[in-house]
């Protein structure tokens, strides 16, 4: 009985593979999804090639792309970073995941990009090799100046000079989790933490003023080592707080939201009880406000699940429901909504541990629509 069963199965099994052979193989493609208007065109696709499965953090550094990217391993997902070249359209060179850090941040000038994984490096960005390193203990941020690399490294400043590598200057006993911000019309360096904020100049690091009243009842404190805090035009913002900078005392001023964007003329965008606001920062009043609705239109809120990448005039963001949304800067209006194929769950990340799907310059756009497919828009 069971050998007339086998049989049976046999024969379904050759039946079925017979007719999948007779049915005409069609072609079928799929049509890109349309993002933007005329102004930006798709120009490439760029596909990971086995082993990499998607693609999490990218970076547009120049006619460079940087890419974490997720090599898939038996039981087990491992990271590597890999740079494209959009001139050459070429994978340039890759480097292991711990040799790069997307946190706290990551700074790049003409011919370098700079990063923190316990040892502070300047990496060649068109051949991946390490110019020059230093050990540090546990960085909080990094700006760099025309020829000055600052770095906030745990209760410390450490300066550093860009093209040799060479310690420049330090200071000691900061505050915890120093920020630092780079101001380029003025050309000094503005470090920030949970009591203390320093002025140094942006040539040779030398410290130009020191604001140590933080701790004074009326303005205590700026911003807790677990805040977000942004600087514009010798500003300082923190939540609902704002500082002038460059004046013996420091004043409170009472602030909406929180920051999730760049500046772009005056214009930063703010998230305020979920919604998307636009914002004058000079006229200090709100351009406009929007709620962005789940799969669309459906009429339920999708919540903003990332930092809002400016390319002047458009706007972008991905909410809550792996949509990304492209908007006009100057009235919010939207341009499309995108279904993203992903299957990677962005909710309930803090808003500075976003991880980063889009990426744009002057020239490019490149977004991470599907999992292992990168999307280049050319303006």
């Amino acid at each position: 009985m069971g050998i007339f069963l086998l049989i049976k199965r046999m024969q379904v099994v050759f039946l079925t593979l017979f007719l999948a052979t007779c049915i005409p193989i069609q072609n079928i493609s799929v049509e890109q999804p349309k993002i933007f208007n005329d102004d930006y065109k798709l120009v490439e696709t760029i596909e990971l090639d086995w082993p990499y499965t998607w693609a999490q953090d990218i970076y547009l550094m120049n006619d460079t792309i940087l890419v974490r990217a997720s090599i898939r391993k038996p039981f087990q997902f491992i990271y590597q970073w890999i740079a494209y070249d959009l001139k050459t359209r070429q994978w340039i060179w890759s480097a292991r995941a711990g040799s790069i850090s997307s946190y706290p941040n990551i700074v790049y000038d003409e011919q370098k990009l700079y990063t923190d994984s316990w040892r502070l490096k300047a990496i060649d960005l068109k051949t991946g090799e390490i110019v020059w390193d230093d050990a540090i203990n546990a960085a909080s941020n990094i700006s760099i100046s025309e020829n000055l690399l600052f770095v906030g490294d745990k209760y410390k400043i450490l300066i550093y000079d860009k093209e040799s590598g060479e310690l420049v200057a330090k200071d000691d006993d900061i505050g915890f989790r120093p920020r630092t911000f780079y101001d380029p019309q003025r050309n000094w360096f503005v470090a920030i933490s949970d009591k203390n904020i320093s002025i140094y100049d942006g040539n040779s690091g030398t410290l130009i003023q020191n604001m140590n009243n933080i701790n004074d009842e009326t303005f205590k404190p700026i911003c807790g080592s677990w805040q977000l805090v942004a600087y514009w035009d010798g500003k300082l913002f923190c939540e609902n707080k704002n500082a002038e900078l460059g004046k013996d005392f420091l004043q409170r001023k009472e602030y909406i939201g929180y920051w999730v964007s760049k500046v772009s003329d005056n214009m930063v965008f703010l998230l305020k009880e979920g919604n998307l606001v636009a914002y004058d920062l000079l006229e200090e009043k709100i351009l406009w406000q929007r709620t962005f609705l789940k799969g669309g239109n459906d009429g339920q809120q999708a919540f903003i699940e990332s930092k809002v990448v400016l390319f002047p005039p458009y706007g972008a963001v991905f909410t809550s429901d792996a949509y990304l949304h492209v908007f006009r800067l100057n009235d919010g209006e939207e341009i499309s909504s995108t279904r993203m194929f992903s299957k990677r769950n962005i909710e309930n990340k803090s808003t500075e541990y976003y991880p980063d799907f889009i990426a744009a310059d002057e020239e490019y756009v490149v977004i991470t629509l599907e999992d292992n497919k990168l999307s280049v828009y050319k303006r």
